[in-house]
């Protein structure tokens, strides 16, 4: 996932560089397994990693593999959607972000 092939960017509609087809992803603490899955579940994602957030019992990052799509639409598209839902607290590009040492 994290190859440097799998990196792309695109300036009009996200800022930094990113995985390609992996939407990074928290839901509100209500939100039940069952809301979870209907979300995973209504942008045809899968999840693929993520991690549980420090001090925050039921809150984490999740990471969705979406189908391939090389336009990104795909993508942003299922940003929109997830973000439309109620039990969802942010979703957005899983961004890269490469120190520059120094």
């Amino acid at each position: 996932m994290y190859a440097p092939g799998n990196w792309t960017t695109d300036s009009a509609r996200w800022g930094s560089r990113f995985t390609r087809d992996v939407v990074m992803l928290s839901f509100r603490q209500t939100a039940t397994q069952g809301e979870r899955q209907a979300a995973v579940d209504a942008v045809h994602g899968t999840v693929v990693g993520g991690k549980p957030l420090a001090g925050n019992p039921g809150l984490g990052i999740y990471l969705l593999l979406l189908p391939h799509d090389p336009t990104n639409d795909r993508l942003f598209a299922a940003i929109d959607a997830l973000r439309k839902m109620p039990k969802v607290q942010w979703a957005m590009p899983n961004a890269i972000w490469i120190g520059t040492g120094g």
